[in-house]
Formats: C-alpha cells, structure tokens, sequence
C-alpha cells in the first residue's frame, strides 16, 4: 500500500507577511494562498508586463520568465525565498510547468530582471528590504514600478549592478528606463510598464492592441477584395453592352 504524504503548513517568507504555504513534492512552498495582485487594475498591470515579456523572449531558447513564483536560493533553507512579481533568467529553460524555481538545480542562476509593482502590503519593502536582498544576491537589473501613483514617489525606479552595488538609472525625458539585459525601454503609461523598442520607439503593443491591428487589417483586405469585385462586375457589365460574353471561353 502506498501512502500519500499530506501537505504540511510551513511559515515562508517572500515579500509578504509570512503565511502558510502549499508545497510542491520537495516539500517547498509553491502557493502563499494569497492574490496575485490586490486589486484587478494591480492584476491587469502584471499580467501585460508578463504577456509583453512573453511576446519578446518568444522562440528564444534557454530564457525563463515567471510571475508571483516562489525563488529559492538556498537548499534546505524554505526562508531563503522572495516571489517577485517578474523576473526573467537567462541560462534557464522555460517550463510553463515549474511551480517554484530552485536556484540550485540551474547552477546557481539568479533572475537578469526582477519588476516588482508596488502594493500597500509592501510599499516600504520595494526601496529598502527587497532592493538590498536582490544586490545581494547579484540580481542585474531591479526596477520598481507605482501603477497606483500613491505608493512611491516618481512612477518607476530602477538598478543596475556595477561592481556587486546598485547604482540607480536616471529616466530618459520620457520616464523610461533602459533595460540592458532585456533589450528594451521601460516606460511607465499610466497603470501599464510598456516595453519599448529602443530602435524605433515603438511600443510593444498588448494582446488586446495586437487583435485589434489584427482584425484592422483583416477589414481593410475584406474592403480591397469588395472593391476589386466590384470593378470585375463593371468591367463584365460593359463586356455585355457591347455584345460580348464575359463567361465564354478563350
């Protein structure tokens, strides 16, 4: 008979309040049990900054991105854990059915980007707590973004290691940031972090913009084709007139 080890209540921490967690078959929390987000226009921002990534590194081989996940970067340790809200590794295959990542089983690769996007659970941690962890720990790039504008002072921060410090990124007249590691310009749109071409300036467009081009495009190919249907009726028409059939063979 074989038996089924029940899932036990751990106390992890990730950013939040220390809660109970689900675990995953290594006995590591994968769930806090707690939203995503606290508020559905707090969802909808990480949720376009994830699509927007997903679109970027789409077809690239060996790059993971991940949102809300559980980070672990020391074996055996369930408290050496944040769970950014994004974060992209370089190095990492994606596996859309990882439920924590386990620094440790990739050779020690830690996040190129982690995007937290400001709450008021932790507002205070985005600049102080969660900033210096993820210098020590040698995180690239670090950007904190206010979709609410009530929690920080300017709208977007960000970080860049230089010799194992942050050193903080001075905004283009725009607000936007660059992010070397990712390739783009982050610039802040009202409750939305756009990915912005640096090459043209040209934002990387939603799903929701992307079906609407789509369906733009799809209308203006129907008009062409009606349009082009009815210059064959005319040219028919006085083919007839002058008593010729358009529908006889050659």
């Amino acid at each position: 008979m074989t038996t089924i080890a029940k899932k036990r209540p751990v106390v992890a921490t990730t950013g939040r309040k220390p809660v109970s967690a689900v675990l995953d078959d290594d006995s590591y929390p994968h769930s806090d049990g707690k939203p995503m987000a606290e508020s559905e226009p707090h969802l909808r921002c990480i949720r376009w900054l994830l699509d927007a990534i997903e679109d970027v590194m789409r077809g690239k081989e060996n790059v993971a991105y991940h949102g809300d996940m559980f980070w672990y970067w020391e074996k055996g340790n369930f408290r050496a854990t944040r769970a950014p809200d994004v974060f992209v590794l370089f190095g990492v295959p994606m596996d859309f059915t990882r439920l924590s990542y386990k620094g440790w089983e990739y050779g020690g690769i830690v996040p190129s980007v982690i995007i937290e996007t400001a709450s008021k659970e932790q507002q205070k941690m985005l600049l102080g707590e969660l900033r210096r962890d993820y210098e020590r720990l040698g995180v690239t790039e670090y950007f904190a973004f206010d979709w609410s504008g009530k929690y920080l002072q300017k709208p977007l921060y960000g970080f860049r290691l230089r010799d194992g410090k942050y050193q903080a990124l001075r905004p283009a007249a725009d607000g936007s940031m660059l992010s070397q590691s990712l390739g783009k310009k982050l610039r802040p749109e009202g409750k939305m972090l756009r990915l912005i071409n640096p090459e043209d300036g040209q934002a990387v467009p939603t799903r929701g913009e992307a079906l609407a081009k789509e369906q733009e495009e799809s209308h203006r190919l129907a008009g062409l084709v009606g349009e082009k249907d009815d210059q064959i009726r005319q040219l028919k028409e006085l083919l007839r007139k002058a008593g010729i059939d358009p529908t006889a063979s050659q």
